[in-house]
């Protein structure tokens, strides 16, 4: 049985008694206001199955449990014919592997938009719904150079949005899988680009250029496509040993397996969505399941009269996806106990209001846009965009490309608890340009071997962190000349296109009862960044409010970096007594080697008498032997991409 969500009112804390005062913020929300999905799923009336391995019956009704539709396609159908008389219904998947998309269905017209539909996987085994096909050996041909070649049909093209990434490689959407691992996807088309801009309404152009020669571009364990040319188009592959008869060549050819047009009360259920050759079209990029219309030049829906209500997303897998994993849009959405990893680009992306997001993984994205050489602003493990009333609890984000999870621009009323962030590049958490509250409690952020950021607060409204565990032990981020910290406060006045959006509110930056510690490789652990934009001198920094904090460095005392209310130009690094005369920290103290063995991942705080308060409220975690393999192997395989004569996954 799933334990009971509690109750909590983000402006006063209302859990557990812990050492330190309660906290409160003065933007209160009652997080009972963020239902997420609210379905009754009690109400369904009829059950059509789906089992492609039970014979045709002559005189059962089609997609009873003796004459059960055969393809995925027909059961939806079947469905939506019943959901249109206003008939809720259950799709019970059969397992196995389903390799087809689902035909165009309106269902944002009529009576089929507002009735319950339920998919979901059958008891047995799982139903894996995948956007590739199988390539036989015998349906290539062999090449000079160790090369096999396949037709390639598919007009697939290129695509990313004006502020996405430079590099051609971003902008593709095909895969190719040699008995279940990756192979890396090669540029074997010339284009020149044009029309990039982070602002604007500009839309990227390709013109093309040449074809590449595939014996001189691909090495193995890759494989491009040439789509003009070679009478029609072709697929090269260079596979990393030779072939057998017995390897099994997955080749992702479907974009979308279903769009559900804005589709409202809906659960998707024990189900892997897998492979799709899906692309960046649609902000932060399309899943393989969809559910909204979107207008890329203007940044919106085409009417928000559309936007998706009433979503339940339960022990859903959405894997080794080109682009996205799932892209959001709309009310009340629940995602729970699901995993959205090795994806192209985010895990999850999207905007949304009243989200509940409980015990998901977002683990080891963005790889496509680390390949392009973007660990940029628009892409996370998850990264939701302009929303009100967001409750995650139990989240996981490890090994992503770029940052682990991020509210970007204008959010309101979020609280997040229970969180992990484990060696992500560019930032662990943002909070950026909003009006909070953002309040966290009991998150882990780790970076042993990452270059980022870690909790990175740039102008969001009112924040509270509280009862958390930050560490770092990297000095290093992808912007030239920055450093990193696991700690910065940044603010300022912004004037760009997202800051005229809503207000920004400043109300200031709270953390009580938290570890902040660094390795010996990282100088400064906290950065308090004042800056002022010259069109508005009379600017208001937001202030600090630290209480019972603990603080910890293996590289030395001076861990603070503070610009100063007068922007100074040299940088002061301070000590904790000097940062506690200088903002309101209270009751700090400083902690020798509190962790049981951070550059093995294990965040653990050792059993010693002056950390025994301390240990019962923070998270506790030691990151298990076989998920730190697979991070080694992950980031091993995308760092491999630039040296592809050493390929690890060989």
């Amino acid at each position: 049985m799933r334990p009971p969500l509690f109750v909590l009112t983000a402006c006063a804390v209302l859990l557990a008694p812990i050492a330190h005062a309660a906290t409160s913020l003065s933007s209160c929300f009652d997080t009972r206001t963020v239902t997420g999905a609210v379905i009754d799923e009690g109400i369904v009336q009829r059950v059509i199955h789906v089992d492609p391995r039970h014979p045709a019956s002559p005189t059962g009704e089609r997609g009873s449990t003796t004459d059960p539709a055969a393809t995925l396609d027909e059961g939806f159908r079947l469905a939506f014919a019943l959901l249109d008389q206003g008939v809720p219904t259950k799709l019970l998947i059969q397992p196995g592997t389903y390799r087809e998309a689902v035909s165009p269905l309106p269902w944002n017209e009529g009576r089929a938009r507002e009735t319950l539909l339920v998919v979901e996987a059958a008891a047995g085994g799982p139903v894996i719904w995948s956007g590739a096909d199988l390539f036989p050996l015998e349906a290539w041909r062999a090449e000079d150079n160790g090369l096999h070649s396949h037709a390639w049909p598919y007009r697939f093209g290129h695509y990313t949005p004006r502020w996405g990434p430079r590099q051609l490689v971003g902008h593709r959407s095909e895969q190719v899988f040699l008995n279940g691992s990756p192979l890396y996807p090669r540029i074997l088309e010339q284009h020149r680009t044009e029309g990039f801009e982070n602002f604007g309404t500009s839309e990227v152009t390709w013109t093309f250029e040449r074809l590449l020669d595939p014996a001189a571009v691909l090495t193995p364990g890759s494989f491009g496509v040439r789509e003009v040319g070679d009478a029609g188009g072709r697929l090269y592959l260079h596979a990393p040993r030779p072939l057998t008869r017995d390897d099994v060549i997955e080749v992702s050819v479907r974009q979308v397996l279903v769009d559900f047009q804005s589709k409202r009360n809906l659960v998707l259920r024990g189900l892997t969505f897998e492979k799709a050759a899906n692309s960046l079209r649609r902000l932060e990029g399309e899943g393989p399941v969809t559910f909204d219309r979107y207008d890329s030049v203007n940044d919106r829906p085409d009417t928000l009269a559309q936007a998706p209500d009433n979503i339940l997303i339960e022990r859903c897998r959405f894997l080794h996806n080109s682009s996205t994993g799932l892209r959001i849009v709309g009310t009340r959405w629940t995602l729970r106990d699901s995993e959205f990893a090795y994806n192209g680009y985010s895990g999850i992306s999207g905007y949304g209001s009243n989200l509940v997001f409980e015990r998901n993984t977002t683990n080891f994205n963005v790889w496509r846009g680390d390949f392009a050489g973007e660990r940029g602003w628009f892409t996370a493990g998850f990264k939701l965009h302009t929303g009100t009333g967001h409750v995650v609890r139990g989240h996981t984000a490890i090994g992503n490309r770029t940052g682990a999870v991020g509210w970007d621009i204008h959010w309101r009323n979020v609280y997040i608890e229970d969180l992990v962030s484990i060696d992500n590049q560019q930032h662990s958490m943002l909070w950026e340009l909003g009006q909070g509250p953002f309040h966290g409690r009991r998150i882990l952020i780790a970076n042993v071997a990452s270059r980022g950021q870690g909790l990175w607060m740039w102008n969001p409204g009112e924040t509270l962190l509280e009862d958390s565990l930050l560490y770092s032990n990297t000095r290093a981020t992808d912007t030239p000349g920055q450093q990193a910290q696991v700690l910065f406060m940044k603010q300022g006045d912004r004037t760009d296109k997202h800051a005229k959006m809503a207000p920004v509110i400043r109300r200031g930056y709270t953390v009580t009862g938290t570890l902040i510690a660094g390795g010996p490789d990282i100088p400064r652990l906290v950065r308090f960044d004042e800056w002022r934009n010259r069109e508005n001198p009379g600017f208001t920094p937001s202030p600090y409010t630290g209480r019972d904090n603990l603080f910890a460095s293996e590289h030395g005392p001076r861990i603070f970096w503070d610009t100063g209310a007068s922007r100074e130009a040299t940088p002061r690094y301070l000590t904790l007594e000097e940062w506690s005369a200088e903002h309101t920290e209270t009751n700090a103290r400083w902690v020798e080697a509190p962790l049981r063995d951070p550059a093995r991942y294990d965040f653990r705080l050792k059993e010693r008498t002056d950390l025994a308060d301390t240990a019962k409220r923070l998270p506790s975690f030691r990151l298990p032997d076989a998920l730190r393999q697979e991070l080694t192997a992950f980031t091993a395989w995308v760092d491999g991409y630039r040296q592809p004569r050493a390929d690890p996954r060989r």
